[in-house]
């Protein structure tokens, strides 16, 4: 197989030309002569074997912009599905991926499944869609290829003093709803938590690219664009090598498992995490949050939710806080603060199953706890829990939101201490128990 930036003297020009006005319903019109401005920068690239044209790519080079438009991509139908438009468009990247250009464009029918498969195969991402000028009412997606070259804003981005997690799409679309009122019945699933104003001015929240290609399943072209808004206005995107992203995204094959373009999204947007080397990653996906410490293993990526990421961070920056402390009275007992990874085992252990309680239920009590900025506190023994307790304070007074105990001879004597200990720092911080 033979790849070629052709001009016009080249024997392939013919075929070329003859292939485009073969496929024009598709690629659009192109005026007699058009080929040749083209053909004389040797902006058309050919893909060939035993002296037969299979495909060719036409682009143009816009200096203003700093970036490649794809004018055409055709491939001779009897050699379709052999993977030449992914030859075609490795060989446009590599020529100009370390050049200064910022990436490459193209635009394309939004109702051309095909052509949409191989652009986001290919890692371009749909950035928006927009009415034709047909006089049918079409759409059309811009998709980009980004080369993510450096700028002041990448070293600003990667010198941010802040904690970088990364949202699932999952968890933007519900702060999405969220925003648009929509209330949520299930604690564990309002990742409002998120937005508290502490956490807001520790963190910086990011997303992958590939969320766009996501969306753009969503036949509403409003909802599309609304999302679109929403994610570019409140989040900020990851920056990484797309070979970098790409080799991970193979290897991530084998740990996410499955063909489906839902699981291929999901794989892409966790390699954009890894290669971005953005330390977490927060979802509501089960089967993401399944593989977790294959991840954090092999990635050193923490796969949390947006409740575990919560404690997590307040755990980051008050280290101190979190330190084991005697519990006055029960000196062989201490207190300390579950972390993310800690958190499921507490529920498990402190679940009344002799009483038929769901676990749904105390999960939305706890997290619902956390989601109002409150703090979850554990009582330990050396190999065992002996309690499980949240707090929550605002300017006015301290809630103890729920308390579980394990039962034993020292149980009342552990539940006076715990309760003795809240209102002492009430009493210190001046407030209502």
């Amino acid at each position: 197989m033979i790849i070629e930036f052709i001009n016009s003297q080249h024997p392939f020009y013919p075929s070329v030309k003859k292939l485009g006005k073969k496929y024009a319903s598709t690629l659009g019109f192109m005026p007699e002569g058009g080929f040749d401005d083209y053909a004389a920068q040797k902006n058309i690239i050919t893909v060939s074997e035993n002296g037969t044209l299979q495909g060719y790519l036409m682009y143009r080079i816009s200096d203003r912009s700093s970036k490649v438009s794809i004018v055409h991509l055709a491939v001779e139908e009897s050699f379709r599905g052999k993977g030449i438009s992914t030859i075609l468009l490795n060989a446009l990247k590599n020529k100009y991926k370390d050049t200064g250009i910022a990436g490459i464009s193209l635009s394309c029918r939004r109702d051309f499944k095909i052509p949409s498969d191989v652009w986001e195969k290919n890692d371009f991402i749909a950035k928006r869609n927009r009415r034709s000028r047909s006089l049918d009412e079409h759409y059309l997606t811009t998709w980009w290829y980004d080369f993510h070259q450096r700028t002041l804003f990448t070293s600003l981005y990667e010198e941010s003093a802040k904690v970088r997690a990364m949202l699932d799409l999952n968890i933007i679309l519900k702060l999405r709803d969220a925003e648009m009122g929509k209330e949520f019945i299930n604690a564990k699933e309002d990742p409002r938590c998120l937005l508290q104003d502490w956490l807001v001015e520790e963190t910086e929240l990011c997303y992958a690219p590939e969320v766009f290609n996501e969306i753009n399943r969503d036949n509403d072209i409003e909802r599309f664009q609304k999302t679109n808004d929403y994610i570019t206005n409140a989040f900020t995107q990851v920056i990484f090598k797309n070979e970098e992203k790409e080799k991970i995204a193979e290897k991530l094959a084998f740990i996410l498992i499955g063909n489906s373009v839902n699981t291929v999204s999901d794989r892409k947007q966790v390699a954009s995490c890894i290669a971005a080397k953005i330390p977490y990653f927060i979802t509501y996906d089960e089967a993401v949050i399944r593989k977790r410490d294959v991840i954090k293993s092999e990635y050193d990526v923490e796969v949390l939710t947006p409740q575990e990421f919560l404690l997590e961070i307040d755990q980051l920056l008050h280290r101190e806080e979190y330190a084991p402390v005697l519990l006055k009275g029960v000196a062989f007992h201490t207190v300390s603060k579950p972390n993310a990874i800690d958190l499921n085992s507490s529920i498990d252990t402190f679940l009344q199953k002799s009483r038929s309680e769901h676990k749904k239920d105390f999960e939305n009590l706890v997290n619902g706890c956390v989601n109002q900025g409150g703090k979850l506190y554990t009582v330990n023994f050396p190999g065992q829990k002996l309690a499980f307790y949240g707090v929550l304070k605002d300017e006015m007074k301290t809630t103890i939101a729920f308390i579980r105990m394990e039962a034993g001879a020292l149980s009342g004597s552990l539940l006076c201490q715990i309760v003795s200990g809240v209102f002492q720092e009430c009493v210190r911080a001046r407030q209502k128990c």
